[in-house]
Parts: C-alpha cells; sequence; structure tokens
C-alpha cells in the first residue's frame, strides 16, 4: 500500500496482543499506580492515614475483650484477636469484590488499561489492605500474648489467602448487585450475622448442635480455627471432616478464580472502558 510515499508491506506487518517489555514496566507502574490511589481513597483525610488500618481490628477486639471480660466468660484475649482481625478482613474483602464495578478505569482516564493491569492491582491492593490490618494484630499477640513466631507467620499467610480468596468470591455478585442493589444489602445483613454467629467472638469448641454443624461448613471457619491451632490456642480444626473442609475449600477456590476471571467481561458490560 502507498500513501503519499509512504509504503507499508502487508507480508512485514504483524500484530500482537501480548505487551512488550516497556509496556510490561510500563503496566507495573500502573498497578501501583490504582493500587496507591485506592490506599488514598481509604485513608481519605485522616490524620493518622493508615495507621487507621493497623488500629481498626485492634481496637474492635479489645472493645469485646472488654465485653468478655465483664460477662466473665472464659474466651481468650489471643483468641478474640484472631479472630476479630481475621472476619474484619473477610468481610472488607467480600465487599470490596462486590463494589469492584465502581470504577474499573482504575482512575487513568487518557488511555485505555488492561483488564490485566486491573486485576493484578486489585489483588495488590487486596494483599497490602490485609497485611496492614494484620500487622496490629500481630503487634498485640507477639507483645502482650508471646504468640511463637510460628503462630505469627501463619497468621499473617492465612490472612492474605482469606482476603483474596473472599474478593474473588465477591466479584461473583458484583454484576448482580449492580443491576439488583438489594443483593448488597442483604450480603451486609449476611457478613453482620456471620460475624456474631461464626467462630470470631469464640472457637469452635465452643458452640455446639446445629450452630455447631453450620459452622463446620462456613470457610471463615477453617482460617479462623487453624490460626488458633497455629497460636496453640483452643481449637478444633482438627475436628472437622477433611472431606468437608477439602471440598467447600475446593469450592471457594473455583469461586474466587471465576471472579477474578470475570473482570473483562463485567468491565466491558458495565463502562466504556
Amino acid at each position: 500500500i502507498n500513501m503519499q510515499g509512504v509504503t507499508v508491506k502487508s507480508e512485514s506487518y504483524s500484530y500482537s496482543d501480548a505487551p512488550n517489555h516497556e509496556e510490561k514496566r510500563a503496566n507495573r507502574s500502573r498497578v501501583w499506580f490504582i493500587a496507591s490511589k485506592r490506599f488514598r481513597a481509604v485513608v481519605g483525610q485522616k490524620k493518622l492515614g493508615f495507621i487507621w488500618l493497623l488500629l481498626d481490628p485492634v481496637l474492635m477486639s479489645s472493645v469485646y475483650l472488654f465485653v468478655f471480660t465483664v460477662l466473665r466468660a472464659s474466651v481468650s484475649g489471643e483468641s478474640i484477636f484472631i479472630g476479630i482481625s481475621l472476619i474484619r478482613i473477610f468481610q472488607v474483602s467480600i465487599k470490596s469484590g462486590l463494589n469492584a464495578v465502581n470504577d474499573f478505569s482504575g482512575g487513568i482516564k487518557a488511555e485505555r488499561i488492561r483488564t490485566e493491569v486491573l486485576t493484578n492491582s486489585m489483588i495488590f491492593f487486596r494483599s497490602m489492605d490485609t497485611l496492614f490490618q494484620s500487622l496490629g494484630t500481630v503487634i498485640i499477640l507477639l507483645l502482650a500474648y508471646k504468640i511463637s513466631i510460628t503462630g505469627l507467620l501463619m497468621f499473617i499467610i492465612l490472612a492474605q489467602i482469606l482476603g483474596i480468596l473472599s474478593e474473588g468470591i465477591g466479584l461473583n455478585l458484583a454484576l448482580v448487585s449492580r443491576r439488583i442493589p438489594d443483593i448488597a444489602a442483604a450480603v451486609n445483613y449476611i457478613l453482620m450475622l456471620m460475624f456474631f454467629g461464626s467462630p470470631a467472638l469464640y472457637p469452635l469448641s465452643v458452640t455446639t448442635g446445629l450452630h455447631r454443624e453450620v459452622n463446620e461448613w462456613n470457610p471463615f471457619t477453617y482460617f479462623a480455627e487453624s490460626a488458633r491451632y497455629f497460636a496453640n490456642l483452643d481449637s478444633s480444626i482438627g475436628d472437622i471432616d477433611p472431606a468437608i473442609t477439602t471440598g467447600v475449600l475446593l469450592f471457594c477456590v473455583i469461586l474466587s478464580i471465576r471472579g477474578y476471571a470475570q473482570i473483562d467481561n463485567i468491565r466491558w458490560r458495565v463502562s466504556n472502558w
């Protein structure tokens, strides 16, 4: 083809959607920019900034520890700190996935951003947000309760897995929630029920009957009880049927992968980006 002296040979032209080295480097910068933007949105105008992310689970755990102390309950402080921190991570992550359709531009309006960048930034932000929420609890568990390094490391690892897994599960409801806003309200009530019904404020060992049977099918139970087990606290993770645990976790992993995988489909159905 010859246009005004410019020749383009069709046989020498090739197109590839795969990003080259420069674009990969630019994509990494975009991931960091998008994640940083979300952190600024979370922190807002708060003077203490990121410190609030560390303090939130610690303050909530302290309140419930005080309540349980007044009620003379036999639940240990370490168990409450672990349970509250993990249930907060679970709730925040589910809601993050549920509300993911609010902005699929990543805050970058001047150019088209690959879905891969948005997915990576979402996972990166969830990982960092979970880490910040975990650190306050880790410090308390280390200094006040002398939990072993192994227990602390396993708590951080379990929190990371729970956060990313939960956000992926929440993404499955993102499109439905946009069409039917009542879904988001229903999820909020379910999460509130899980806060008190799941072994967050107490270990699984204190539950009985139907309450215990339901929690044996509750994926949050596996993370909370496993964290307590590695911290050498009262834990019933070994009493749950391995077949149930494996089946539920496998289903959650598949659901989470599906959630992240359908971001591109959701993105083009709800926005121009």
